[in-house]
């Protein structure tokens, strides 16, 4: 038996490796929050972030994918020890590129309509 996805792929403005990198985080609204650390990586032709336990929700992995959502725009989907336990499509994370490769990303709150946080490349 076969499953069918529900939705379309959607392909990303860039390849996967022009996001990859390690990116320092800040919360939008506490700038005197410290930076929580995003590794970018490549894994089974989707593009994954490493990150600590301070920055997902209690009781879920400290690694997660990214939905592409066209143009350099993701969806986190969340896990839970190693299951996928859903997508977060009221968070936007939306890439800044130079050059053809990113230099950080904002999160954006959907339903909130605001930026959650800002991060740049080290």
């Amino acid at each position: 038996m076969s499953i069918q996805r529900s939705r379309a792929v959607i392909a990303a403005s860039h390849s996967l490796s022009s996001y990859t990198g390690v990116y320092e985080v800040r919360s939008a609204s506490d700038s005197a929050a410290p930076p929580i650390r995003y590794e970018v990586f490549v894994r089974a032709n989707a593009l994954w972030v490493r990150t600590t336990a301070a920055a997902v929700e209690p009781g879920l992995d400290t690694e997660f994918d990214l939905m592409t959502a066209g143009g350099d725009d993701f969806h986190p989907r969340q896990y839970r020890n190693g299951t996928l336990i859903g997508e977060e499509m009221d968070e936007l994370i939306t890439s800044l590129m130079a050059n053809g490769r990113a230099t950080g990303f904002e999160v954006r709150g959907i339903a909130e309509d605001k930026i959650l946080a800002r991060a740049t490349r080290r």
